[in-house]
């Protein structure tokens, strides 16, 4: 039984006893009573917390789906928390620092020790070729080893709505992104 059922049958036991004292009472409804207020703000909590506690695809930034072969597919729907999405791979064995850039900019260099990357497919990430526009891709956990980032650097045209998207594989820490003008943004 959940705190909310456990909560409303305390409730119906107390209006009852409520009722068998006040019979014969006149005009019960000119005043709130209590216990309808109570119902009422349980009710009202109950419509605020529980979408809150198991969250709502309608407002999600991006949707992280595992796949049967052990791969990690990645949709982006808004560029935000990247963060938050960041820890879920992580809970998932992927280490990447996510960075979402402003139109027009990109990361100077690369932040770190870059890696040099097996050839396709071999490649810790892939696009899906059947998607236009892409907003989805591709990770291989397994090809991301221990102390190993992925780093993922992307952008999206205002105008167009296409993406601008690199990565690539450091070995130790990852550096800041120092902003500068893309000369190839369309």
């Amino acid at each position: 039984m959940t705190f909310e059922d456990r909560l409303l049958a305390e409730l119906k036991t107390e209006v009852a006893g409520r009722a068998a004292r006040r019979r014969g009472t006149a005009r019960w409804w000119a005043r709130p009573r209590p216990v309808a207020v109570a119902v009422a703000a349980v009710a009202a909590l109950t419509a605020v917390a529980v979408p809150t506690l198991i969250g709502s695809e309608a407002t999600a930034a991006y949707a992280v789906t595992r796949n049967a072969d052990g791969s990690i597919t990645v949709t982006i729907k808004e560029f935000r928390e990247a963060d938050r999405l960041q820890r879920e791979l992580a809970g998932d064995g992927v280490r990447t620092d996510i960075t979402y850039l402003p139109q027009h900019k990109r990361c100077a260099g690369v932040r770190g020790t870059e890696v040099d990357s097996a050839p396709p497919p071999h490649e810790p990430l892939v696009w899906p070729e059947r998607e236009r526009p892409v907003r989805s891709f591709k990770i291989s956990p397994q090809l991301v080893e221990p102390g190993r980032t992925l780093v993922l650097e992307l952008a999206e045209s205002h105008r167009t709505k296409l993406w601008k998207l690199k990565f690539y594989l450091v070995t130790g820490p990852v550096g800041p992104c120092v902003l500068e003008n893309d000369p190839y943004w369309n």
